[in-house]
């Protein structure tokens, strides 16, 4: 384990520091739109929103994995104060898997069919840490143990289509452990996994935390899953941040519409007409829009209060300070959004 007497300036030096960062395609159309996030050692932080934010497109831009189609056009990626944007590949290469590790959704179609479970949990420790064969099998038996496998020698030599959502999920937390990072990149790490096993895999990740000393992005739509996991929540919209602040605060009194909205349809309460709550219109417009909030077409605030209009649609609101290291990109004032807390 770790040790835990770090000193007071490590701790408060962020692991990871985001700013101004920008994905563009090569047409020109930016997906990320200028987003600041940091990470602190030992913390877990939730990139949340709908499909299409732009969370996984984040994921993959800090560990600079982006397809062909994507790239940085500005902004920094600090990791221990290391540029990762100014990187060569073969200094990214060093990196990932040693410093940095992604774990993916629907483990069974990341993992290679056609390799035994021992060379894809050891290919870390073999490239990173020096290993030798036998002594990459011992780790990796261990690593497997470690992550609640049974039988993990006999596991070890298993092919991925021979096991389960469950059980894949376990090897790719093992593989992207192996080596020790600091960071984890969880992306949807329980999606298409079933209650029992979700509450499993998020069990895990709380131990490889307290164990390893790690700092965890976690990308997900479940705010259940935020709230029981999560240091911090960055809610994402349309490539930017419209609130990011600490959990418990934000998930009792939410200060964006935007994510009152996702958490109350996350509560699956129905309306006074008996209907679930859903957020009107979709976002798969939201790019475009270079004038005023890029939530307004969808805010029904807005609409509730008409004030608020000619603000909202001439000029986007920067992400301001609502309460301490919390912060949210709206026009509205605190009284009227918090006239009642969303649970």
């Amino acid at each position: 384990m770790a040790d835990h007497d770090m000193t007071r300036e490590n701790v408060s030096v962020p692991l990871l520091e985001v700013r101004d960062l920008r994905v563009s395609l090569e047409s020109g159309k930016t997906l990320i739109d200028g987003l600041d996030l940091t990470i602190g050692r030992r913390e877990v932080v939730a990139l949340v929103g709908e499909s299409g934010s732009g969370k996984s497109v984040t994921a993959l831009a800090l560990s600079r994995l982006l397809p062909d189609a994507l790239r940085i056009t500005s902004g920094s990626i600090c990791f221990e104060g290391q540029d990762i944007v100014a990187k060569s590949d073969s200094e990214l290469n060093r990196m990932r898997g040693a410093d940095i590790s992604m774990l993916f959704q629907q483990p069974q179609v990341m993992l290679d069919p056609t390799s035994r479970v021992q060379a894809q949990v050891a290919e870390p420790l073999r490239k990173h840490r020096g290993l030798g064969r036998r002594q990459a099998f011992a780790r990796v038996v261990d690593l497997l143990r470690s992550v609640g496998i049974p039988d993990p020698a006999v596991r070890a030599r298993a092919f991925s289509y021979q096991l389960s959502g469950g059980m894949a999920q376990r090897v790719m937390i093992a593989a992207a452990m192996a080596a020790g990072p600091k960071l984890l990149i969880a992306d949807e790490p329980t999606t298409a996994l079933d209650v029992t096993v979700q509450a499993q895999i998020l069990r895990l990740l709380k131990e490889e935390r307290e164990r390893h000393d790690l700092s965890i992005l976690l990308i997900t739509h479940d705010l259940s899953i935020v709230s029981a996991f999560a240091d911090r929540v960055a809610v994402m919209y349309a490539g930017r941040i419209l609130e990011e602040g600490p959990t418990r605060e934000i998930m009792r009194r939410p200060a964006h519409p935007y994510t009152r909205a996702l958490i109350r349809c996350s509560l699956l309460v129905p309306e006074s007409d008996g209907k679930l709550m859903s957020i009107p219109g979709s976002g798969s417009q939201a790019l475009a829009i270079k004038e005023g909030c890029r939530f307004a077409p969808r805010c029904t605030l807005m609409r509730e209060h008409p004030g608020l209009r000619i603000a909202c649609c001439s000029r986007e609101p920067g992400l301001e300070p609502v309460g301490q290291r919390w912060k949210s990109r709206c026009h509205a004032t605190a009284e009227v959004l918090h006239e009642g807390d969303v649970a």
